[in-house]
C-alpha cells in the first residue's frame, strides 16, 4: 500500500479512509489512480466502494 501511496502522492492514511468509506478521493487524485492502474481502477470503482462503506 505504501507504493501505491507514494506513486499518487498521498499518505497510506488516506488510502486507509478511503477504504474505509470515511473519504473520497480528489478528482486529481482519481486521474492519478486510474493511470497507475491502466485503468483497472475507475472513479466509479471508488462511488461503488464508498456507498457500500456508508450504508
Amino acid at each position: 500500500m505504501e507504493a501505491f501511496a507514494s506513486s499518487i502522492g498521498v499518505s497510506k492514511a488516506s488510502i486507509s479512509k478511503w477504504e474505509a468509506g470515511v473519504a473520497m478521493p480528489r478528482r486529481s487524485q482519481l486521474e492519478k489512480i486510474v493511470a497507475v492502474t491502466n485503468g483497472c481502477v475507475t472513479p466509479h470503482d471508488f462511488l461503488q466502494f464508498y456507498y457500500e462503506a456508508v450504508r
